[in-house]
């Protein structure tokens, strides 16, 4: 499948979308519901922080005013989340009205990644654990790609936050190639079969990364120059990962590091953002392809 180059047609017809101007306002659908959650959810914390404060005075605890002022504070803040996560979660609409366009499918959440399974140990160790969200697929017979959003802990401790990119690849090989930043070696527990490889005799590559493969005498010709350049260009902003199989390649890296227009971005630049963010991410998926199959 062709990986969709967005244009500025895509732009207006996203912008002229109903669903999408309505999320583009400054109180949105959401926003609205989050407010009747507020308003019904604020007297009875207001409630319950009083009640709170009685209990404790009843108990002979005789609570001091500022436990009673922290005790109205909870109770007026925690009914804003809301209308708080409303705003965090502005961009789906447009996400899913963007991927229609494009002829992609899109999921917020609850989707799979089946083939991650294998290279997740080569890439973040065995005990990591990940959280998927914002998928962007297409597919077109037996070919097929995806970008979502991941987050990867290991141990409680972060691993990697950004975009995760997956192709599918035509490969008569078996061999595979774990390519991880050198900070990463000492959480890998790898098979046997895994050998690292010295070096590929370019310094500025082997200074950053490390090769792990089971055909030593492959992986050379499967990272090509072209691949080589794509990684480290990413690297200059963030840990880079990447994992390719005999028919699936993984690609974590970052810019752009999510969908969603940054904090502080005006109101009539949110639409603008998002759609180039998606737009660079679809821009790293084909380059990751071409770089994959170039000489």
């Amino acid at each position: 499948m062709t990986i969709p180059t967005l244009t500025e047609e895509h732009f207006e017809k996203l912008r002229a979308d109903k669903t999408v101007r309505k999320y583009m306002r400054l109180i949105t659908p959401d926003h609205l519901r989050g407010l009747g959650c507020y308003l019904l959810a604020l007297p009875i914390w207001v409630l319950f922080a009083g009640y709170g404060g009685y209990a404790l005075n009843r108990a002979g605890l005789y609570p001091g005013a500022w436990l009673v002022l922290a005790l109205l504070v909870v109770a007026v803040v925690v009914p804003l989340l809301p209308i708080l996560r409303a705003r965090r979660h502005m961009h789906r609409p447009v996400l899913d009205t963007l991927a229609t366009l494009i002829g992609m499918d899109y999921a917020s959440h609850d989707f799979e990644m089946k083939a991650y399974a294998i290279a997740k140990p080569r890439l973040f160790g065995e005990e990591a654990t990940e959280t998927f969200t914002e998928l962007l697929a297409g597919k077109e017979g037996k070919d097929a790609f995806a970008i979502c959003h991941a987050e990867i802990e290991l141990g409680g401790e972060p691993a990697y936050e950004g975009l995760f990119y997956w192709l599918k690849r035509k490969s008569e090989s078996t061999a595979f190639v774990a390519v991880v930043p050198l900070a990463a070696v000492p959480r890998l527990k790898l098979s046997d079969k895994a050998k690292r490889l010295p070096s590929l005799g370019d310094p500025q590559f082997d200074a950053i990364f490390a090769i792990f493969t089971d055909r030593p005498a492959e992986a050379p010709a499967m990272l090509s120059p072209a691949l080589r350049r794509l990684l480290l260009g990413h690297a200059a902003h963030g840990p880079v990962y990447l994992h390719i199989g005999h028919a699936n390649v993984f690609l974590a890296a970052s810019p752009p590091e999510t969908f969603e227009a940054p904090p502080g971005t005006a109101r009539a630049d949110r639409l603008r953002a998002i759609f180039d963010k998606t737009a660079a991410a679809l821009g790293v998926a084909r380059s990751a392809r071409a770089a994959l199959y170039a000489p």
